[in-house]
């Protein structure tokens, strides 16, 4: 199947350029692309029925019946880059391929009667064998172009087939040989020089080799700030999260008032205090700090709500000091009393609203001297 897929392929090409079928031509340079893609294909043995169809279809005169309408120019650029994958697959030191194919190019590129078009598809395929063909076949060219380009533009009898040629040569040119000139040449650009060495294309060349520099150094500052920026997030990053941890975990000190059921204490005695946290424990935290000495009365911490009653027995010192609990704020309402034993059977009510959102288990419960107090007092 392959042998009369390759000879489809090589009259199709020879037919449709006589006719001037440019659709039927893409079509077929769309197959040999498609041929050579197929890593399972041997197709050394039919190079020479693909090569010169695609040849053909890169430095003919005409590929279309209205060639300065249809946009033949990218059939030939299509056809330049599938001789170069040809070169790249095929070329070997037996065949010498892609010598070959340079010395054809070079050939239709020097010959001063070969029409305009035939030009553009000599520059664009040597310019796609690489920078060094480029160099050596086309650098020594451009002046010649220059003038011939020149003298089409400014020649006010010439068809305008061949100005609409020479402007896709210029621009070809400038396209392909500004990246090399910027590798060849150090700065700074002088378009003296280039006018002397490229003649009537040597202020195009040198607008261009400029601008390609400007992109260079514009993509090489945007991307060390690029850098910089990616790095310079997770700090601010972390920042935000701190301040944000640290917002969450600040407490309230409320001073608990005395009713006047409670006597009276000494003077040197200190105040108790509730410490409200604004987190979200998975339990109830209460804590009670106090001085213990040998003689201490006991305080009975208890929490009545919607979760079962904990009570914890805390010592005291004789004389009262300071007593402080923790209590975290929770969904539910939580009512906390304080009683203590040693001062009769008084009772001080603490208005405290526990905010816990989820019910506690079964807590354990410490033995104390005397019996709790189930009562629900009013929560305030």
């Amino acid at each position: 199947m392959l042998p009369r897929l390759c000879t489809f392929i090589a009259e199709g090409v020879k037919v449709n350029v006589v006719q001037n079928n440019l659709a039927l031509l893409i079509y077929l340079m769309r197959m040999v692309k498609a041929l050579l893609d197929n890593q399972t294909l041997y197709l050394e043995k039919y190079l020479h029925e693909l090569i010169p169809s695609v040849s053909t279809c890169i430095v003919t005169k005409q590929l279309c019946a209205r060639p300065d309408v249809d946009n033949h120019w990218a059939l030939r650029d299509f056809a330049s880059r599938l001789m170069a994958q040809i070169c790249k697959n095929f070329n070997t030191s037996t065949n010498s391929i892609q010598t070959r194919v340079t010395r054809m190019f070079s050939k239709a590129l020097y010959n001063e009667k070969a029409p305009m078009a035939s030009h553009y598809g000599a520059i664009a395929g040597l310019a796609e064998l690489g920078h060094e063909v480029i160099k050596a076949f086309v650098f020594p060219r451009i002046k010649a172009e220059g003038d011939r380009i020149r003298s089409c533009l400014d020649a006010p009898s010439l068809s305008n087939i061949d100005k609409i040629a020479a402007e896709h040569i210029k621009n070809l040119i400038s396209r392909i040989a500004a990246p090399v000139l910027k590798s060849v040449r150090l700065p700074p650009d002088n378009i003296e020089d280039y006018k002397n060495e490229f003649g009537f294309l040597g202020v195009t060349l040198h607008a261009a080799v400029t601008k390609a520099r400007l992109l260079t150094s514009s993509s090489s500052s945007s991307s060390s700030s690029t850098v910089t920026s990616t790095t310079s997030k997770p700090a601010l990053t972390v920042n935000l999260q701190s301040r944000l941890v640290q917002a969450s975990r600040t407490q309230t000190i409320l001073a608990i008032p005395r009713t006047p059921s409670t006597p009276n204490t000494p003077i040197g005695s200190s105040q108790k205090y509730v410490i409200v946290g604004s987190s979200r424990p998975s339990t109830p935290t209460v804590t009670t700090t106090s001085a213990v000495s040998a003689a201490a009365p006991t305080a009975v911490v208890k929490i009545i709500g919607s979760t079962p009653a904990t009570s914890k027995v805390v010592s005291g010192t004789s004389q009262q000091m300071a007593k402080v609990v923790v209590v975290t704020m929770a969904s539910t309402p939580t009512t906390v009393m304080v009683s203590q034993s040693g001062i009769g059977s008084t009772q001080q009510s603490i208005g405290i609203r526990s905010m816990f959102s989820t019910p506690v288990g079964n807590p354990k419960t410490e033995p104390t001297n005397q019996p709790m107090d189930t009562s629900d007092p009013p929560t305030s």
